[in-house]
């Protein structure tokens, strides 16, 4: 963007965020600035506009958002185990897993499966989000199928790096 689209945007925009319009309603109402909300924002935040980031009504009562997922530190457990891997074995059945954590006050989490094939989806209550409370639901699922038919049935599983997922044997 040249420096003049970008002072003929700056005269549309710093004057409504000071009279105290959000973004998102800048952007509906004025097509002619040609720009995504995001973009907006971006441009606020990098300062190229006259308006600054202070200036929006709720922009500094946000806090940043903290990740509180853990991953995998023995990197061991990656050796013939990276997505790469996966892809190149061709699979066209294989199990998505994931856990889905609820309320920060509770320590519940959900251990989920995904059977691409089947498009069945299952979920299992953990009490806990750590690699016991997963091989407990495994346990117990091997348990009720059979080693057989457990073996074939969770023959390939797809993972991200949670350390829920730290011990893949």
């Amino acid at each position: 963007m040249t420096k003049h689209e970008l002072h003929k945007k700056d005269a549309i925009v710093s004057p409504l965020i000071e009279q105290g319009q959000s973004p998102y309603h800048i952007i509906t109402n004025h097509p002619e600035l040609d720009m995504s909300v995001r973009s907006l924002y971006f441009y606020l935040d990098q300062g190229l506009f006259t308006a600054r980031n202070i200036d929006l009504k709720r922009k500094p009562g946000f806090k940043p958002r903290k990740c509180h997922k853990t991953q995998i530190t023995n990197r061991a457990v990656f050796e013939k185990r990276l997505y790469s891997d996966f892809c190149k074995l061709h699979l066209s059945s294989f199990t998505e897993m994931d856990t889905v954590h609820s309320s920060r006050e509770s320590s519940k989490t959900l251990l989920t499966f995904f059977f691409t094939e089947e498009k069945l989806f299952l979920a299992f209550l953990m009490n806990r989000c750590t690699k016991g409370a997963v091989r407990l639901i495994f346990d117990r699922l091997e348990k009720r199928m059979g080693t057989y038919e457990f073996l074939s049935v969770f023959e390939y599983i797809l993972t991200d790096r949670g350390s829920e997922f730290g011990d893949p044997l």
